[in-house]
């Protein structure tokens, strides 16, 4: 579950030439989030995208963070919340776990796809990336 910011918290993030916009805010599920080597997404994500009323997608970064809360089911203190770059999956230092409500809040600074990740040991990723191949000796 996530809750969803309002579109009148995020009017005042992003901003033109000190004027500010109309937007559409719209969050989706995604099932579109890969493993990486250092973390591991938990089933599925949420793409958040910001368009303009003309229907423009807004890609710059906000003037100021944005809080999103991912909710989870269950105990699971290692879980951290990240967003997607286009390499890798990227954790915010600043996010709050809520054990008590179940949820962690990360502060983002642009849309994208957001998920709740697990951090992937040594032991885990060294063999689920090792490849064996047979020596010759002559």
């Amino acid at each position: 579950m996530l809750h969803v910011i309002q579109e009148r918290q995020i009017t005042n993030v992003v901003s033109t030439k000190s004027q500010q916009l109309q937007l559409q805010v719209i969050v989706k599920p995604t099932s579109d989030v890969p493993l990486t080597y250092l973390y591991t997404p938990l089933n599925y994500g949420y793409s958040i995208a910001l368009y303009e009323t003309s229907g423009k997608e807004i890609t710059d970064k906000f003037s100021k963070n944005v809080a999103v809360s991912l909710r989870y089911v269950g105990t699971n203190s290692s879980l951290q919340a990240g967003y997607l770059t286009t390499d890798a999956w990227r954790t915010d230092s600043t996010s709050t776990h809520d054990e008590t409500a179940n949820q962690i809040t990360v502060h983002a600074s642009r849309a994208g796809t957001y998920a709740l990740l697990t951090a992937n040991t040594v032991a885990n990723t060294a063999t689920s990336n090792s490849h064996y191949l047979p020596i010759i000796v002559k």
